[in-house]
């Protein structure tokens, strides 16, 4: 998933909590779950919460680019 916000960030609230919530909810057996947003100051660059993946790049403007790379490799 790619958003500009994940659930930890500042000014997070609703639509972030509703995208946790379903990644949660998808069968982590079959799938790597991975969320990729810009990154926030004070918060980790790569962090696991709730078996989710949580990979912060760029900022609002390069995130795009580092996504694209990312799908890409993987």
């Amino acid at each position: 998933m790619l958003s500009w916000r994940d659930i930890r960030s500042t000014g997070s609230g609703g639509a972030e909590l509703f995208a946790h919530e379903m990644l949660s909810r998808l069968d982590q057996t079959k799938y790597r779950i991975v969320h990729i947003s810009p990154r926030q100051p004070g918060l980790p660059d790569r962090e696991a919460i709730d078996a989710i993946t949580y990979l912060r790049m760029g900022n609002p403007l390069t995130v795009l680019g580092y996504a694209w790379r990312f799908y890409r490799r993987n």
